[in-house]
């Protein structure tokens, strides 16, 4: 007799809610949850391919270990034996740097699987990690570690209650929320028109997410770092900084520090390099809606972080959320709760 059994899914961060119905070892079908608290009834095709996936005649089912040439199937037993003896082989030859490791999604996703990568990256110690995040989170790991003392310390927008959402080079629409862990994000969305927010996409492409934005401005590849660090040079310069805020957190003379660092980046400087529409009155606007809102929030993505300048650019997200008082500020961009939460949280 079959039977329903609730799970999230591992396939990506969004970790949306299914309902899977199976059989002994059989999975009969996997359906959207709507009772999931998080995801509401939301999947993507992915999930719900879950058990074409796992009944696939070609998935391997038992370990291969390479005879005369040809893959051939083996005992577990065998197959450790040879991994090992290979990896041992490596550490004599050429050291511990030799060996790499890369770990991906639903590895990331999955707690029991993710603790065990650990347990055997951290016996066999090597500067060759890689992960998903190599592909195109690396700058805001580097950045969180530089600012907030831990890569893992990401801020994300508020989406449920912002009420201006600036998103740079991201297109959420297709990615579920990259970073956000938000499934549904294009119910989110609209839901930040519906209550009167305004949704502002800054992206080369026209994309899904651009066209349901309220605004979408067309940015030159690699020059979103200049058009943010313009920005915060507007909301200095014209004093809409909150002032608060940055006593509070900021270190001594970090306002007129930053004005100074800022000076170069007038919109007049900017307004020609970012894009084919900008002028330096297009700027100071954006800039003073930003800082204007009642609650606003910074969101960069996959093409800022595959510029020549990521980093500078996911800084400059960070600083401006920081500059209009919407760091860990309801509305703006929050670290989110979390078994580590307590290290990096702002009181």
């Amino acid at each position: 007799m079959s039977q329903l059994v609730h799970r999230p899914c591992h396939l990506c961060e969004a970790s949306c809610g299914l309902t899977f119905e199976v059989e002994g070892e059989r999975i009969l079908a996997a359906r959207n949850d709507p009772q999931d608290p998080f995801s509401r009834g939301y999947c993507c095709p992915k999930g719900l391919a879950i058990p074409a996936h796992f009944h696939d005649p070609d998935r391997l089912r038992r370990p291969l270990v390479r005879r005369g040439g040809e893959l051939v199937e083996c005992g577990w037993e065998e197959a450790l034996e040879a991994a090992a003896e290979g990896l041992a082989g490596v550490l004599r030859r050429r050291g511990r740097h030799a060996l790499a490791t890369y770990i991906g999604n639903p590895t990331v996703h999955n707690l029991g699987a993710m603790l065990g990568t650990e347990v055997w990256r951290r016996a066999l110690p090597s500067r060759n990690r890689y992960t998903a995040n190599s592909q195109d989170v690396n700058p805001h790991l580097l950045v969180n570690l530089l600012v907030f003392g831990m890569q893992l310390a990401q801020p994300v927008p508020d989406l449920e209650r912002t009420s201006y959402l600036l998103i740079v080079g991201a297109n959420p629409l297709v990615s579920n929320g990259s970073l956000m862990t938000a499934p549904g994000i294009g119910r989110r969305l609209k839901a930040i028109q519906a209550r009167g927010g305004k949704l502002v996409v800054l992206d080369p492409r026209r994309t899904e997410t651009a066209r349901l934005a309220c605004e979408h401005h067309f940015v030159w590849p690699g020059q979103d770092a200049l058009l943010l660090l313009a920005l915060a040079q507007v909301i200095l310069a014209e004093g809409l900084e909150d002032a608060a805020f940055l006593a509070r957190w900021g270190r001594p003379g970090v306002r007129q520090r930053l004005r100074d660092l800022l000076e170069p980046f007038t919109p007049e400087a900017a307004a020609p390099r970012v894009g084919p529409a900008f002028t330096p009155a297009h700027l100071r606007r954006l800039a003073r809606e930003l800082a204007q809102a009642e609650g606003a929030a910074v969101y960069a993505r996959l093409g800022p972080c595959n510029s020549a300048q990521g980093g500078l650019a996911v800084w400059a997200t960070l600083l401006l959320n920081a500059l209009t008082g919407n760091l860990d500020r309801v509305g703006g961009s929050l670290f989110p709760e979390g078994l580590a939460s307590w290290l990096f949280r702002l009181p």
